[in-house]
């Protein structure tokens, strides 16, 4: 590669990350699914959601957590998300039938999850008028030595648990950066360590997970006040 060919490679990737340093410092926006269109800024950390008349005509009195649909087998990941869905519901509706005892509820009487019957009979036993469930938008990382980058998204989606009608849907990915661009010799060690912490820090993706459950929870209206 020519000089001139490395000076510009070198040029992309620090306008590439300064771009990625400015989303990640950017806030949060909450957008109806309908209006985010070109009028979403380039570098917004966007909240899209959508409140559907089911919600309001017959307001969730008790929902299930529902299990996490995740890549793979990552049970701890699924575990985290339905442990802070149920956590941040607990704020928004009467009563919420958290993960632990929506499995043990269900195995006492062999019903299998997966199957629309099966869910729905559970929500009748124990008296739950909805259902939460949840599925991974995004999961991944970059690491470039100095700087380092992880995003978590999740979707969700409230629906009525004996017709499956949407009552409620949102989408957010969180982003959680380290590092930057060395302005010298000596700040280049100290970006890639914070860089490296970031990849190895075992609390980031519990904290991502709430953050994301949080900001999504944020778009659901108080079902409380509307019985």
């Amino acid at each position: 590669m020519t000089k001139w060919g490395r000076a510009l490679g070198r040029r992309s990737a620090l306008v590439a990350l300064t771009v990625a340093v400015a989303a990640a410092c950017s806030p949060v926006r909450y957008a109806n699914e309908g209006e985010t269109g070109d009028r979403t800024p380039v570098l917004a950390r966007t909240v899209t959601y959508t409140v559907e008349r089911a919600f309001y005509s017959e307001p969730p009195r008790c929902v299930i957590v529902m299990p996490f649909d995740g890549p793979g087998d990552d049970r701890r990941r699924g575990a985290l998300v339905e442990a802070a869905f149920a956590r941040h519901l607990a704020l928004k509706v009467g009563r919420v039938v958290d993960p632990a005892r929506r499995n043990r509820e269900a195995r006492d009487r062999a019903l299998d999850l997966d199957r629309d019957g099966d869910r729905r009979r559970l929500a009748r036993d124990l008296g739950c008028d909805a259902l939460l469930e949840g599925a991974t938008v995004a999961a991944d990382a970059t690491f470039a030595l100095v700087w380092a980058e992880v995003r978590f998204g999740i979707s969700a989606s409230l629906e009525r648990s004996e017709d499956g009608r949407l009552m409620w849907r949102a989408s957010h990915t969180a982003e959680r950066s380290a590092g930057g661009l060395p302005l010298s010799v000596l700040s280049l060690p100290v970006d890639a360590y914070s860089a490296g912490r970031l990849m190895n820090d075992g609390d980031v993706l519990p904290s991502m997970v709430d953050d994301v459950v949080r900001r999504l929870m944020a778009s659901l209206p108080d079902a409380r006040g509307l019985w």
